[in-house]
């Protein structure tokens, strides 16, 4: 930011950075409370004093007896670069402490996570709610064939969020239904059946389609999010020698099979390599584990500050890429 100071000198430019960096408190608690009580959407004018931090957006700050115009820079281009986390426009943490301090809560609370990777029956087993998806399978699947013919709109995942770049190029494509809460109404429209069955499951707060190009390799990674649970739907998996399409997670090895549910903490490090020229498919849902106190204290905040945070917001922005509306399938035995 720079301060365009007022002409006159002495006494009346003290006082007009005084006021200036009273304005500066009074935004930044505003930003906060606004955070902490709800993270309600507002439209909090930025302070008039430098932020001394490299890298955030310039705002011009004019001073005139006393009076500020301020011109913001609304480009969201530097949210979701690899080095800072935005709680808003203007608030900023270091992202690797944070990230860092999130997977040591993690390895306390595997403790008392289900035991997991599970898949087929096992998982259904554990985790019931998620046979809506087989019920569903079949509109699911119809709904994934219309989009696939829109491919080419479809993002890759660093393209709507920077920071991921597992995989170079376009060869994962991310279709994102929800994020952190948020429904993609942009997105949701173009596959209603799938975003119905989503919404019987409950807890649910991400969900999106995964499309991996043949010979695309994600590398090893863990996720952050501690204490939730991550749901594979797979809907299309290479025909010829599916074992060459596999998810490696913590040590476990699977490869995809059709309708076959795979459950796994997304937090363990996971390893996933499609060895074949076909394109691999998979429904993503992200799902709250029932945490006890005070652990659910922690993941609760956590949840709270991601869903209303500028990061959040930019991906929301990114992720809607408006594929036409699709009408929802008609069930025939009930319209028989």
């Amino acid at each position: 930011m720079r301060v365009i100071p007022d002409s006159d000198k002495g006494t009346s430019a003290k006082r007009n950075i005084s006021l200036n960096i009273l304005s500066l408190r009074i935004d930044l608690f505003h930003d906060f409370r606004g955070l902490m009580s709800g993270f309600q959407a507002r439209n909090i004018a930025p302070a008039s004093i430098q932020y001394l931090e490299k890298g955030l957006r310039e705002d011009e700050v004019l001073i005139n007896e006393g009076a500020r115009t301020t011109v913001m820079d609304n480009d969201i281009s530097n949210i979701g670069q690899k080095g800072r986390f935005y709680l808003t426009k203007h608030i900023w943490v270091p992202q690797e402490p944070i990230e860092n301090f999130n997977l040591k809560m993690s390895d306390v609370i595997l403790r008392r996570m289900p035991k997991l990777p599970l898949s087929g029956e096992d998982a259904v087993k554990v985790f019931p709610m998620l046979d809506e998806l087989k019920k569903s399978h079949d509109k699911i699947k119809a709904d994934l064939n219309y989009l696939l013919s829109h491919h080419e709109e479809i993002p890759a995942l660093h393209e709507v969020h920077p920071r991921d770049l597992f995989v170079p190029g376009r060869a994962w494509r991310t279709y994102l239904l929800k994020i952190w809460g948020h429904e993609v109404k942009d997105n949701t429209a173009a596959v209603p059946d799938t975003y119905e069955a989503i919404n019987r499951i409950p807890g649910v707060h991400t969900a999106l389609f995964s499309i991996l190009a043949g010979g695309a390799e994600i590398v090893p990674h863990r996720g952050s999010a501690a204490g939730v649970i991550r749901f594979h739907y797979p809907l299309i998996v290479p025909k010829k020698e599916p074992e060459k399409c596999w998810i490696e997670i913590g040590g476990h090895h699977f490869f995809w099979q059709e309708g076959v549910p795979l459950v796994f903490d997304d937090t363990r490090e996971h390893w996933v390599k499609n060895q074949t020229k076909e394109t691999r498919v998979v429904l993503i849902i992200d799902f709250n584990a029932n945490m006890p106190f005070p652990i659910n204290m922690y993941t609760g905040l956590r949840y709270n500050l991601i869903r209303h945070s500028s990061e959040v917001k930019a991906v929301l922005e990114r992720a809607s890429i408006g594929v036409p509306p699709r009408n929802k399938s008609v069930d025939l035995a009930k319209a028989a």
